[in-house]
């Protein structure tokens, strides 16, 4: 029973929309209880802002979203929907808050509905037959989101060493989706990412515009979505609001392409990664996520702790992907090799490289790094040590010469200026071994461009060369200028000191 005096003081710490006093007094007694017919929710919300028993709609419908499990703040974003003509978005707020609090008070968060009736009463609905006819399933080559490497709809897997460069290549794969860019010259299939990140998520956004910068392309072309905190996949109200949340960004009309998940372990919840049970929920969480938008999932995933050929957990996992790859480092050099392809030929494992940037923002420098393949082109550009000394040699005799140089002045030397402080410096015995030692140095400089020469002149070219060291190099390469939320095409590459060839190598 609720007494008078309880409602005059509800009436006072909480004004109602539209209501005077008495009337509030003398209406009946709100209902305490979830009514036996089921809310239309496309009706109430309708009602609501068309300013129809706008009271009553929304008191039931607020109800109705705790009872389903939204939090507070999930049902304050949406303030705008509710909002009363000729109230205050703050007075919606405030109003909503209330409803939220007494729909709490009344246990309504208690009486948890299945988690997927309220998001699909929300948008339509998408599902397909589970059983055709053979002769009406069209047979069809396998189509690729990554030509030869990842299949559209597939669930694959990438596992590797902590600190190898998964999350690297991962957000390499998703940003080329995002954007419709080839990845390191293999076509690609463009559409929405969805990315997962259970760890590192402000370092991971570095990367992505990183990569974004490297590549030239304005952030907003990058259709890509990052999570602040990583998902209980296998809870079934977690996995309900992040596809509700995808559904409310893309549109009923659109779907991801991608959705990776970085980490497993991260996104595991509470469960046993050794469980095989455990491990098949999780499994069959992320199937269901496929089926609904009909997408491609990648898992990111560690080694196992004594075997580091495969993944770890329970074996289940690898048995449920359609492909999976590892990931091993070498130095500075990133090794992928395929571990499993289930309908299509094993490709050709990849070598990439880890690259260092710095991306300017107003005053701030933020150090980042892309991939770059280390390819057959890749290696005729790599500065090996030998290139190295002979690069030295470049800078030590323009010091020599001219050591009142100026900064930003262009290095260059003619040809008698360099050899005249070469070859008396050469280790060689015979001044024949001295000049042909010269030559090779001259040579191999100038056929990986990092020298240009023009009438016997000598140009020390850093934009131009590939910056491809044996050791993984301290200095990043470049810095990127943004502004504000657009980059700008123009950029500069460090200049470094000329006393330092593994700097001005990297």
């Amino acid at each position: 029973m609720i007494k008078f005096e309880d409602l005059v003081k509800a009436h006072e710490a909480e004004p109602v929309f539209g209501s005077t006093l008495r009337n509030f007094l003398l209406a009946p007694p709100p209902q305490t209880s979830i009514p036996t017919k089921r809310l239309d929710v496309s009706k109430a919300m309708a009602d609501i802002q068309a300013n129809v028993c706008w009271h009553d709609n929304t008191l039931r419908l607020v109800a109705r979203l705790v009872h389903d499990g939204l939090t507070d703040e999930e049902i304050l974003a949406r303030a705008e929907e509710f909002q009363c003509e000729g109230y205050s978005l703050e007075q919606t707020i405030d109003e909503l808050r209330a409803m939220i609090d007494g729909a709490r008070r009344k246990g309504f968060h208690q009486k948890r509905a299945s988690a997927t009736e309220t998001a699909d009463e929300m948008r339509p609905s998408k599902r397909r037959p589970l059983l055709r006819r053979l002769s009406d399933i069209t047979l069809e080559p396998i189509q690729f989101l990554i030509d030869g490497l990842l299949p559209q709809g597939s669930l694959s897997m990438l596992f590797g060493d902590p600190g190898c460069g998964k999350s690297f290549v991962a957000i390499d794969i998703a940003m080329c989706i995002a954007t419709g860019n080839s990845f390191h010259g293999k076509p690609v299939t463009g559409g929405a990412v969805i990315y997962i990140a259970g760890e590192g998520y402000h370092g991971l956004t570095q990367r992505a515009w990183a990569w974004a910068a490297y590549k030239e392309i304005p952030i907003e072309d990058a259709e890509i979505y990052i999570s602040r905190t990583s998902v209980d996949i296998p809870d079934d109200d977690a996995r309900e609001k992040l596809t509700s949340e995808i559904h409310s960004l893309i549109g009923d009309n659109g779907k991801p392409e991608l959705i990776v998940l970085d980490t497993v372990a991260r996104n595991f919840g509470v469960n046993d990664e050794n469980s095989t049970k455990d491990m098949g929920a999780f499994i069959t969480a992320v199937d269901a996520i496929n089926a609904e938008f009909d997408c491609a999932t990648l898992l990111v995933h560690h080694t196992g702790h004594a075997d580091k050929s495969r993944a770890r957990g329970a074996i289940a996992l690898k048995g449920a992907l359609d492909t999976e790859y590892r990931l091993s480092k070498n130095d500075a050099f990133l090794n992928l090799e395929c571990t499993k392809a289930k309908d299509f030929e094993e490709p050709k494992g990849m070598r990439f490289m880890l690259q260092p940037l710095e991306l300017q923002t107003g005053e701030e420098i933020i150090e980042s790094a892309i991939i770059k393949l280390r390819d057959d082109a890749f290696e005729r550009k790599r500065l090996t040590k030998t290139d190295q000394r002979y690069l030295r040699s470049f800078f030590d005799a323009y010091d020599h010469i001219y050591a009142d140089r100026q900064p930003g002045q262009t290095l260059s030397l003619h040809l008698d200026e360099w050899r005249d402080y070469y070859l008396p410096r050469s280790p060689a015995d015979k001044h024949e071994s001295k000049m042909k030692n010269f030559l090779r140095c001259r040579t191999a400089l100038v056929d990986k461009d990092v020298l240009t020469v023009l009438d016997d002149v000598y140009t020390w070219t850093p934009v131009t060369y590939q910056t491809c060291p044996d050791k993984h190099q301290t200095r990043p390469m470049s810095i990127m200028k943004l502004t504000g939320q657009t980059r700008t095409h123009a950029y500069r590459r460090v200049r470094c000191p000329a006393h330092d060839v593994n700097e001005i190598s990297g």
